[in-house]
């Protein structure tokens, strides 16, 4: 075969299995707990929700017209929270604990509580140029009931007037709430979107595994969120997939997108990890090389090879990062991580022909 017809070959093959792993546009938003973050991630969604102390590797998206919501605890103070120390010197009064989260839950009704919340952290939030508010443990609402059930209506409609509170205080900026389904009808005016976990999927903490939610409960959930989405208000749906499961993320993903709904699935940790619409996809191609020493008297530099001297080019122009593995320098595969896209190798040296490995397929060596 003619060398320049191989190299073409090879480029059309390589062209044809990384196009085709790219993720369909779809109505997707993403969600990241983490203090630190990739900010070329977030250049790939209209809308984020991240930690506050994140917000500084969003200027890039921010100036790209990323719709970036800053997560704000209205009903809880997580156990590893930054401002726990001041909570507990501003007299914040504390009435229990999630036993899931293991994070305090307050008592909303503390206006010290609420001056707090609205006057430091949503403040400090705010002034970091985000384009709204991420409000989350609203529903443990639910939970101060459950201690104090006669505070009940008042947990409730303080939960409310705090919400209202910051929609005051920051008029200009937006604010999507995770549930609060019997809050939203007093909230309508003010609240931009409702995010509402598991309608599909989810993680079963007292097993540790990850499985459907009953139709009986999606049924309900999905009759909620269509009263929402026909006030006007935008519906994001969080579920929890396996990440080895792609049809099931699949199928989620194709219901939320049928129904209009805002997607974005994840793991519960919610460290970043995109499961779809949109798949996170890796950007570096192994290329693994070699020459038997023994045979031909000296080792075979990546410089020198093949694949750096004819492929890796081709390889970078559709976008991708090219590494190297010596075969003879290491006989057995590296572990193939999710930063790795496809495997490539040449054997053009020994048989003068050269094919493309199925990604993430281990190669004999």
């Amino acid at each position: 075969m003619d060398r320049r017809a191989s190299v073409l070959n090879l480029a059309l093959l390589v062209a044809l299995l990384l196009s085709s792993l790219a993720s369909a546009e779809s109505r997707a938003f993403y969600v990241d707990y983490s203090s630190e973050l990739d900010p070329e991630v977030l250049l790939a969604f209209d809308e984020v929700i991240i930690h506050p102390d994140a917000i500084r590797f969003a200027d890039e998206a921010i100036k790209g017209g990323t719709d970036v919501f800053g997560y704000l605890s209205v009903g809880e103070v997580a156990a590893d929270a930054r401002y726990r120390e001041r909570v507990k010197k501003a007299g914040v009064e504390l009435i229990g604990t999630n036993e899931i989260w293991g994070s305090d839950i307050v008592d909303v009704t503390d206006e010290r509580w609420q001056a707090f919340v609205i006057n430091e952290l949503a403040a400090e939030i705010v002034e970091k140029g985000v384009s709204g508010l991420f409000l989350d443990t609203v529903d443990s609402v639910a939970l101060m009931a459950a201690r104090r059930p006669d505070r009940a209506s008042e947990y409730k409609a303080e939960m409310i007037q705090l919400i209202l509170r910051l929609q005051a205080a920051f008029p200009n900026v937006k604010i999507i709430m995770n549930r609060g389904l019997d809050l939203y009808p007093e909230l309508i005016p003010i609240v931009d979107g409702i995010l509402v976990e598991s309608v599909w999927g989810t993680f079963d903490f007292e097993t540790n595994v990850y499985r459907s939610v009953p139709p009986k409960d999606t049924a309900f959930l999905l009759k909620a969120l269509k009263k929402i989405q026909d006030s006007g208000t935008e519906v994001y749906v969080l579920d929890y997939v396996n990440p080895s499961d792609r049809k099931t993320a699949e199928v989620i993903s194709r219901r939320a997108d049928e129904l209009g709904f805002k997607c974005f699935l994840s793991t519960p940790e919610l460290d970043g990890a995109c499961l779809g619409p949109q798949r996170r996809v890796a950007r570096k191609i192994l290329g693994l090389f070699g020459h038997d020493p023994a045979v031909y008297g000296k080792r075979l530099w990546a410089a020198d090879s093949y694949l750096h001297r004819r492929i890796q080019a081709i390889i970078e122009s559709l976008g991708y990062e090219m590494v190297f593995q010596d075969v003879y320098e290491q006989r057995s595969p590296r572990p193939l991580g999710d930063d790795i896209q496809a495997v490539i190798t040449s054997v053009a040296e020994i048989t003068g022909k050269n094919f493309i490995v199925d990604p993430r397929v281990k190669v004999p060596v």
